[in-house]
């Protein structure tokens, strides 16, 4: 008489192949063979799969207050799976083995239907020795082991030889303390916060769990200890934030020259060509140092070298050397279409022939914002003649370069197992 109420009480349906069939003959064979090679006899164990398949077979419950225990034999006797209780890790957890479950499904695979019975106590399976065991949580999840993940392009600022470098994605929360280096609001540490805050807070030691992380400066490097679903989750998390930082930081290249047409003929002094990221401040130039022994220098505008353009700022002997030629920054800041932001400021100096007081520079400078498109060339007019004609110009090219994404997120190679 159990044995029938249990049967009524889980109220189980196989279906395979539009029939039912017994728990021996479905376990021995699937799928079910077709109408043309069917037999009286049940298919043998040469139809063998692995225990993952069979969990993928379909099956419908409609089960009310049956405890825990109950529902695990009958599902064993049913589906021929073997299916037993963590009875350790549960009386551990303080689980009732009577825990009333209830559950109705038609048609849902075997996997599905015990993640939904498990779920009710809190608790998880999984496939371990050759059997669906069920357990807590922290049990499902294995050991914990130790990863180091190198994330030196995710916390070191891009350095541009100027203030304002950039900032790594993560530190954008804060920018102005990790530009500090406050105590616990570097770039590192909001890394840390950013992982232990979004991927299971509170299996990590700060919320009363077992697994840890740390910042190495040394190799910098984050070394985790957490178990093997956490540590894939923190992998997918890096990967995503160095996705995301290579989109936003795309590359770009620039060439300029600086061309001036006069009588004889046109005069062009091209600039070294620069690579650089999008939003970084950039310099580049050309041109001569000239040495200045014992003079007087004096600037009219512009002056590269002197520390006040346009007036007198070194006596004889002071000054060694002057650099004069063509000095631009550059800084692209945004894209849309297509097009760059560019902000470019030119400068250009030249040394003038000796005068009573000493030797002279005559500087010019010049700047331009304006948006320009990607990979053409612009040409910023720089002066003209009385009729309006360009005499001078730059022929400016900006352009973004390809991203290769996989290149990007795996640069830093594979995680390090330290034991």
């Amino acid at each position: 008489m159990r044995r029938k109420r249990l049967w009524a009480g889980l109220g189980v349906v196989l279906a395979l192949g539009g029939s039912v069939v017994r728990a021996a003959e479905w376990e021995a064979c699937w799928p079910p063979p077709s109408r043309a090679t069917r037999s009286a006899k049940p298919c043998k164990s040469e139809c063998g799969q692995s225990l993952e398949r069979k969990l993928l077979h379909p099956i419908g419950l409609n089960i009310k207050d049956v405890p825990l225990r109950q529902v695990v034999e009958e599902l064993h006797q049913l589906t021929g799976i073997s299916i037993v209780l963590d009875r350790a890790a549960l009386e551990d957890a303080g689980i009732d083995f009577d825990y009333p479950l209830t559950l109705r499904v038609d048609n849902v695979s075997i996997q599905t239907a015990l993640h939904l019975l498990v779920k009710q106590v809190r608790l998880a399976w999984v496939v371990k020795d050759e059997v669906v065991q069920i357990t807590t949580a922290g049990e499902a999840r294995g050991k914990r082991k130790t990863v180091s993940y190198p994330v030196a392009d995710l916390i070191l600022p891009i350095a541009s030889g100027e203030d304002g470098d950039l900032l790594p994605v993560v530190c954008r929360d804060d920018a102005e303390a990790a530009k500090q280096h406050k105590p616990g609001q570097t770039c590192e540490d909001q890394l840390i916060k950013r992982i232990t805050s979004t991927i299971e807070p509170a299996t990590w030691s700060d919320m009363g769990g077992k697994g840890t992380i740390q910042y190495f400066p040394l190799d910098l490097s984050l070394v985790v200890n957490q178990t093997a679903d956490i540590q894939e989750q923190v992998q997918d998390l890096l990967r995503a934030l160095r996705c995301a930082q290579a989109q936003e930081y795309r590359e770009m290249r620039l060439e300029t020259a600086v061309v001036e047409s006069g009588p004889d003929g046109k005069q062009t002094t091209r600039l070294p060509a620069i690579t650089f990221f999008r939003g970084q401040r950039v310099h580049v130039m050309t041109g001569q140092t000239v040495p200045v022994p014992q003079a007087t220098v004096s600037g009219t505008g512009g002056a590269v070298g002197c520390d006040h353009p346009g007036k007198p700022t070194a006596t004889a002997g002071q000054v060694e050397w002057i650099d004069v030629g063509v000095s631009l920054h550059a800084r692209v800041t945004t894209v849309a279409e297509g097009r760059l932001h560019l902000d470019l400021a030119l400068e250009m100096s030249e040394l003038l022939p000796p005068g009573e007081e000493g030797l002279s520079i005559a500087g010019q400078s010049y700047r331009f914002v304006r948006e320009v498109p990607s990979g053409k060339p612009v040409r910023l007019v720089l002066k003209k003649d009385a009729k309006g004609k360009p005499t001078k110009w730059v022929e400016c090219l900006v352009k973004e370069l390809p991203i290769d994404v996989e290149e990007t997120v795996s640069h830093e190679g594979p995680p390090a197992t330290t034991h």
